[in-house]
């Protein structure tokens, strides 16, 4: 389980540089920037960005790795580790907040995504609408770029199912 929330504070007229907060909630307990001293609100937006792309490095490595989540604006930041090919740890400060599986952390990070630009959206106006729908695509991209990676892991019984799943993929990537 695993569950992503940016939280928006500021009011309108919404801005790039918005402050507000961020928790993590998942299968071994939870983390917030909310009622933290010294305060740790955090830029949303451009943390949101920070977010999409640790996650589409982690996802898209076929190797073990390790990225940062940053608070942008803030001391706030968690840890995204891919252990091996399938399952991917969230930590803060050392203290592991999730352990869970990839297609776990690709439903979290879009969820969140869609959750914080449909309640508080961002007018395509300011500066950073355009790096957050380049760093979502590139999100989407690692994300397919798993699905290969489980897919080659899986081996041979798989070939089929691959060889459907990359005709699919090839004629999204064309539209």
């Amino acid at each position: 389980m695993l569950e992503l929330i940016f939280e928006n504070e500021d009011s309108l007229p919404r801005s790039s540089f918005d402050l507000g907060h961020f928790t993590i909630k998942g299968n071994k307990g939870a983390v917030t920037s909310r009622n933290r001293r010294p305060d740790q609100s955090l830029m949303v937006y451009l943390s949101l960005d920070s977010l999409l792309t640790a996650a589409a490095k982690v996802l898209s490595s076929p190797i073990p790795s390790s990225t940062m989540v940053y608070g942008v604006d803030s001391s706030f930041d968690v840890q995204i580790d891919r252990l091996s090919l399938g399952e991917v740890t969230i930590s803060f400060r050392g203290r592991i907040i999730a352990v869970v599986d990839e297609q776990s952390l690709v439903e979290a990070v879009g969820s969140c995504f869609h959750a914080l630009m449909s309640t508080a959206p961002l007018p395509v106006s300011e500066a950073i609408y355009g790096d957050l729908q380049t760093s979502w695509q590139e999100f989407e991209i690692a994300t397919r770029q798993t699905m290969r990676n489980q897919l080659v892991a899986a081996g041979g019984e798989s070939m089929v199912c691959g060889l459907v799943l990359e005709a699919v993929l090839a004629g999204e990537e064309d539209a």
